[in-house]
């Protein structure tokens, strides 16, 4: 996938940015501003342009691209689907809360992987602590993985 559809996948998924940052969660240790930029600097009050929003979100995926081809070195070459689903939960932030499923994702297991991934407290949580809109997300890296998954069997 282009950086161009990983900055489209990123801004479907995230929604309309935050312009002032937000605790989007009650449970969050940091504040969120623009496209799901969330660390220990952006402080409450704080606020941004939606030019400023874009141009975090490009930061933001230029440098977790360099860090999911890092964790999965063989990501580059996956389908364009399976790749931006995997990207739009890496920069969520779940998929390296899992490395267990990084794991299985390396050693080309990839439906013990889909399954390990959804193995997941966050997940089974997410609809009790108001955080549905990631169920879809983590669903479709579910789903890309079992079809790789399927793929791969078949062909070997």
């Amino acid at each position: 996938a282009s950086t161009d559809e990983f900055t489209k996948q990123i801004i479907k998924d995230e929604g309309k940015p935050f312009l002032k940052a937000t605790k989007v969660f009650d449970d969050e240790k940091n504040f969120t501003i623009g496209y799901g930029r969330n660390n220990a600097n952006v402080k409450e009050g704080d606020t941004i342009t939606q030019e400023q929003a874009e141009k975090f979100l490009a930061e933001d995926i230029e440098v977790r691209l360099k860090e999911i081809q890092r964790l999965i070195p063989r990501f580059a070459t996956f389908p364009k689907e399976l790749q931006l689903a995997l990207f739009s939960e890496y920069y969520r932030g779940s998929i390296r809360q899992s490395p267990k499923t990084v794991k299985l994702i390396n050693q080309g297991r990839y439906q013990e992987a889909a399954g390990e991934f959804l193995d997941n407290e966050e997940y089974r949580t997410a609809e009790e602590k108001g955080k549905s809109g990631i169920i879809g997300r983590m669903q479709e890296v579910f789903d890309e993985l079992n079809k790789f998954g399927l793929k791969t069997t078949k062909s070997s």
